[in-house]
């Protein structure tokens, strides 16, 4: 989504309606996609694996995205402090003007 706005505002130079709609659109194929995707996936696991081995799967992923969503709080708090660095850096080091 973030990657279709970049390339329409680019395209259409600042216009943001089209940017707005591009990257609304691809969220929404996003979403969909991955809702289709996911519910075909569950119902293929219990229809081979029984709900064993569907539970098994819904488990699994709960604890990647807990793995993911970590690694991403983690990474957006080192972006946060370099960040806080580089602005008390800048007040302490005025620029030449």
């Amino acid at each position: 989504t973030l990657l279709c706005g970049w390339m329409s505002d680019k395209l259409f130079k600042g216009r943001r309606a089209p940017a707005g709609t591009a990257a609304g659109l691809t969220g929404l194929f996003g979403y969909l996609g991955g809702a289709v995707a996911a519910n075909a996936l569950l119902g293929y696991t219990v229809d081979h694996f029984g709900w064993d081995g569907g539970f098994l799967m819904l488990t699994i992923s709960c604890g990647l995205s807990i793995v993911f969503f970590t690694l991403a709080m983690l990474g957006e708090n080192k972006v946060h402090a370099q960040r806080k660095l580089d602005r008390e850096t800048e007040e302490l080091i005025p620029a030449a003007v």
